[in-house]
C-alpha cells in the first residue's frame, strides 16, 4: 500500500519532505484496497511519507528478504501508527503473492484473519478473502505501470495461478474495519500453500479519513469523494515456503501509564507516569463532567481542545462538584521508538473521580493551660485523603456558644487556629484555646483551608464546658 501525508505546515517543510523522500528509498508496495462500502478506492502515486510529512525509515529486514521479486520496494518491518493513532483508523490486511519463476505459480489454502486486541482480550474484524487485485509488478518498461500500481480487479478466493513472467501480482486483501479507540494492537494471521516459483508477502495497512486532503507533490489521495489517507503499517519479508497461521502484530503507542484521579473535596490530583517507548514527553489532558468519549477529542491539534498540556507527569484540577463525577483523559507525545524523527500522539488514558465531602470526625478536647482554656484535636484532612497534602494550606476553627436549648451558636472563626502545630501534617492536629469564661458551655467544629481559596465542610461539632 502507499503512504500518504496530511498537508505541510509550510511550503519550506513540504520541499524538505520531498528532498528526504528523494534520498530515502524505502517505498510501500501494494495499493488499493475497498472502503467501509465495499466500493474500491483508487489512489495514485507511492510516497515514504507518514501522516507527520515525515519520512519513516524501516527499523528491520530493509531489503524485505532474499525471495522478493526483482522490483519490489524495500521497508519492510514495523512502520508505527502515526500522528492519527489516538483515533486508530481503519485497518485492512493483506497478501502479494508473486511468481518469480519460469514456469507457472499456483497457491491455495488462503486465510485472513485481521483481529484487534485489548486489556479484556481479543476480537476478530474480518476472517475472509473480501476482494483482491492484479498489480502491476514493475517489469513493464511503461513508466505508469510501476510496482503496485492496480492492473485490475481480481477473484477474491483461497486460491490462485500465476502465468510465468505475467508482469503482475496477485493482491488478495480482507475487508477493511474500523478499530475502537481501546485497541492496543492489531494482528493479522495468515495461511498459504505455495507451489514452486511462488513467493509472497503479507501485511497491514491503516487508513485515515481526512476531509481536506493535499494533492500537492509529494503526497497522494485517493481519486474519489471519499479522500482516504493510507498508511502502510507494516510487512513482512518475502516468503518461498508455505505459510500456516503465522501472525504478527502493529502496536499502539503507549498511553500515559497509571493515570490516577484523586480527589480532596472538591480538588482532584491527576498522576501518571511516562510510557516506555517514547522520549521527550508532552501530555495533552482532557476534562469531561460527562462520560467521556475520546472520539470527541482531536488529538492532531491538542492546542484547540485540551484541557490541559504539560510537560509534568501530575496536574491539579479545582473548584469541582462535590458528588460530580469528573472524567480525565491524556494523550502523550515524543519522540517514538520507531519514529525518531516524529511527534506523535499515543494511545489513550482515560480515569474518573468523585469529588466527595471529607469524612471529619466531631474534634475532641483535653486540657491546655488552666483555667479558661481547652486544647482542641482533630483528625488532619490527609489522615482521611491522601491527596489532602497537595491542597492543604491550613485548618479553620469555628467557636460558637451552647444555648439552653443546646443550640451551638458560631461566635469566632480562626482562619489561622491559635497555637496549630503549623503545615506540617500528622494524623492528628491541635490548636490551643484560651480566653473562656470558666463554667460555660463552648461548641467548636474545624474545617480545612484549601490553597485554592476553598473551605472542605465542616466537622461534627463537639461541646465542651470551659474549666
Amino acid at each position: 500500500m502507499s503512504l500518504s501525508s496530511s498537508t505541510p505546515s509550510s511550503p519550506a517543510k513540504n520541499l524538505m519532505m520531498y528532498t528526504l523522500l528523494l534520498l530515502l528509498s524505502s517505498v510501500a508496495c501494494t495499493g488499493h484496497t475497498p472502503d467501509d462500502s465495499g466500493t474500491i478506492v483508487t489512489d495514485s502515486g507511492q510516497t515514504t511519507m507518514d501522516d507527520t510529512g515525515i519520512v519513516r525509515v524501516p527499523v528491520s529486514d530493509a531489503s524485505c528478504g532474499a525471495a522478493a521479486p526483482t522490483h519490489a520496494p524495500a521497508g519492510c518491518g514495523v512502520q508505527q501508527w502515526g500522528q492519527y493513532s489516538a483515533h486508530i483508523p481503519d485497518a485492512v490486511g493483506w497478501l502479494a503473492i508473486a511468481n518469480t519463476g519460469t514456469g507457472t505459480c499456483k497457491v491455495s489454502g488462503i486465510k485472513l484473519e485481521l483481529s484487534y486486541s485489548t486489556a479484556s482480550g481479543s476480537t476478530v474484524l474480518a476472517n475472509t478473502v473480501y476482494g483482491a487485485q492484479d498489480l502491476y509488478d514493475g517489469t513493464s518498461s511503461d513508466t505508469s505501470k510501476t510496482f503496485g500500481t492496480k492492473k485490475s480487479d481480481d477473484t477474491p478466493t483461497t486460491a490462485y495461478t500465476i502465468a510465468a513472467s505475467p508482469g503482475y501480482y496477485v493482491h488478495p486483501f480482507t475487508q477493511r474495519k474500523k478499530v475502537p479507540t481501546n485497541a492496543t494492537k492489531v494482528t493479522l494471521k495468515y495461511s498459504i500453500t505455495l507451489g514452486t516459483n511462488c513467493v509472497v508477502e503479507a501485511g497491514i495497512d491503516t487508513y485515515q479519513e481526512d476531509k481536506n486532503p493535499t494533492t500537492a507533490a509529494p503526497y497522494t489521495t485517493d481519486t474519489t469523494s471519499i479522500s482516504y489517507f493510507i498508511k502502510e503499517a507494516y510487512k513482512t519479508a518475502w516468503s518461498s515456503s508455505t505459510v500456516s497461521n503465522s501472525s504478527f502484530s502493529i502496536t499502539r503507542h503507549m498511553a500515559p501509564q497509571s493515570l490516577t484521579a484523586a480527589a480532596c473535596y472538591d480538588d482532584v490530583q491527576l498522576t501518571w507516569s511516562a510510557p516506555s517507548d517514547e522520549t521527550a514527553i508532552a501530555y495533552s489532558i482532557f476534562h469531561a463532567t460527562s462520560t467521556f468519549d475520546p472520539a470527541s477529542y482531536d488529538p492532531d491539534v491538542p492546542a484547540a481542545t485540551a484541557w490541559k498540556s504539560t510537560t509534568s507527569t501530575s496536574q491539579t484540577d479545582t473548584g469541582l462538584g462535590i458528588g460530580t463525577t469528573e472524567y480525565y483523559g491524556a494523550y502523550s507525545a515524543g519522540t517514538y521508538t520507531y519514529a525518531p524523527a516524529d511527534d506523535l500522539h499515543s494511545a489513550l488514558a482515560i480515569t474518573s473521580v468523585t469529588p466527595a465531602k471529607l469524612a471529619w470526625a466531631a474534634p475532641t478536647t483535653g486540657s491546655y493551660s488552666g483555667a479558661g482554656s481547652i486544647m482542641l484535636y482533630w483528625k488532619s484532612a490527609t489522615s482521611m485523603v491522601s491527596t489532602c497534602a497537595t491542597f492543604i494550606k491550613s485548618y479553620t476553627v469555628e467557636q460558637g456558644e451552647v444555648s439552653s436549648s443546646g443550640a451551638c451558636t458560631v461566635k469566632t472563626t480562626f482562619s489561622d487556629p491559635i497555637d496549630w502545630t503549623g503545615t506540617a501534617e500528622s494524623a492528628t492536629q491541635m490548636s490551643g484555646i484560651g480566653g473562656l469564661t470558666t463554667g460555660k458551655k463552648y461548641c467548636f467544629d474545624v474545617a480545612a483551608y484549601l490553597s485554592d481559596g476553598s473551605t472542605t465542610n465542616k466537622s461534627a461539632t463537639v461541646s465542651v464546658v470551659a474549666p
